[in-house]
């Protein structure tokens, strides 16, 4: 039985290719009595929701199918049209795909927004990495791709990262220790980016907002990230992601622990501060990878003007008894968002795994019972078939997610889940 909402009489929030947690922000726009909008360039891969968000598709209240995303005249028409249709109050984007799309729709019901060469200067990280250059705020060094292929030795002290100009799930990204390793990586990038990429927002945003490749150098300890909102360019933070990753290849990022409490998260909150004011951000949500080593050294590795990905939105209500959903709806509509320095009431430990790599095709995956166990999740059906090796995000097969009253403790309780997970039936996962 569908649930009952409320007849929606506040206006419609137009809902830009959602995933996972922006399906919670529909549903909570729905009961709060406006009508959300569902914009994407493939209906069928939203439907296609893996759980726990397939009920939240019961509270779309209507569907605009795209071509494209890039925000050309013709496009604009169509979400000026769009807006008149259904009467628009307010809109959520939930990837750097939608970006230019969000601010134009903002622009149009006279919300803050930001310029297209202001989004431009945030989502292309090398432009970004020399902006936080010359504001004292990175010490990394970086190098356009071609460029590195004529120098006559290895720039960099030691390990460096490939990655796209503009980049998404980590898809390209390699780490490299020769100028050989970043040809190689050219090599793969490229035939990645002309072959079969099946998530939309991958496939649309690295091929329509393309933009080349470059090298910076690697940063040094611990990965997380920083959570919050900003408005008329004060930042509100949420809290601080630690971060749980591959132990084979640590550019890839399987699941988080929230909140996270490092010993240095006064310095980090500050450094995010500085960082957001250098680049000129002044509203909207933010999601920002930071590396932080020993010495208390913090590096920017990643911006993200979005809310954070994941199931983390469903941490951050368990973890702080709130519904994050509101602040995201406040700052779509425009208004205030009441973000507030909250107290946990619990730790939440989320991780996701891949099949070993002899596993071709995915038949089952069992999780032990466990107290603390929120939910286990198959990432993938019955009968799919698995990527071979190298792995990336996309090869994914099931997640997990665990509370406990320290962080210690649902670390404790993850890594015991981890243990009895298998995979058809005998084999164990790979994470």
């Amino acid at each position: 039985m569908k649930p009952f909402y409320p007849s929606a009489t506040k206006g419609a929030i137009l809902i830009l290719e959602p995933q996972t947690a922006s399906l919670q922000i529909a549903q909570y726009a729905r009961e709060q009595g406006y009508e959300p909008i569902v914009v994407t360039a493939d209906r069928h891969e939203i439907e296609a929701v893996r759980e726990p968000y397939r009920a939240c598709l019961d509270a779309i209240s209507d569907w605009h199918i795209v071509d494209y995303w890039r925000p050309d005249a013709g496009f604009r028409t169509k979400l000026s049209n769009l807006i008149e249709r259904h009467a628009t109050v307010g809109v959520h984007s939930r990837s750097e795909l939608c970006l230019p799309a969000e601010a134009e729709i903002r622009r149009l019901l006279g919300l803050p927004y930001a310029e297209a060469d202001e989004i431009a200067s945030w989502t292309d990280k090398l432009s970004l990495r020399r902006k936080l250059q010359r504001a004292g705020l990175s010490q990394l060094a970086c190098l356009d791709a071609a460029c590195l292929a004529d120098a006559p030795r290895w720039p960099f002290p030691g390990d460096a990262v490939f990655k796209p100009r503009r980049g998404v799930d980590s898809l390209g990204v390699r780490r490299c220790r020769s100028q050989a390793d970043v040809a190689d990586a050219i090599r793969s990038y490229g035939e990645m980016i002309s072959g079969t990429i099946k998530d939309t927002v991958d496939r649309h945003y690295l091929r329509e907002f393309e933009s080349g490749v470059f090298v910076e150098e690697a940063a040094h300890g611990e990965l997380l990230s920083v959570e919050g909102i900003v408005e008329a360019g004060h930042f509100r933070p949420i809290g601080i992601t630690g971060r749980n990753l591959y132990t084979r290849n640590p550019v890839i990022e399987l699941g988080f622990r929230f909140p996270y409490e490092p010993a240095a998260a006064v310095a980090i909150l500050s450094k995010a501060e500085a960082i957001l004011a250098a680049i000129g951000y002044r509203d909207g949500a933010v999601h920002m990878e930071m590396m932080v080593d020993a010495a208390g050294s913090i590096e920017l590795i990643d911006f993200n003007p979005r809310l954070v990905g994941s199931d983390v939105m469903l941490a951050m209500n368990r973890a702080y008894g709130t519904r994050i959903e509101d602040v995201m709806l406040r700052l779509g509509t425009g208004r205030e968002s009441g973000v507030v320095p909250c107290e946990p009431v619990c730790f939440i430990d989320s991780r996701s795994f891949f099949a070993e790599d002899g596993v071709d095709h995915l038949q089952s995956i069992s999780f032990p019972e466990h107290p603390h166990l929120i939910h286990g999740l198959a990432r993938k059906a019955p009968g799919a078939c698995l990527e071979p090796p190298p792995k990336q995000v996309s090869g994914i097969v099931g997640s997990f997610t665990v509370s406990g009253a320290s962080a210690d403790e649902a670390a404790f309780h993850a890594r015991w889940i981890a243990d009895q997970i298998r995979i058809n039936g005998a084999y164990r996962i790979d994470r």
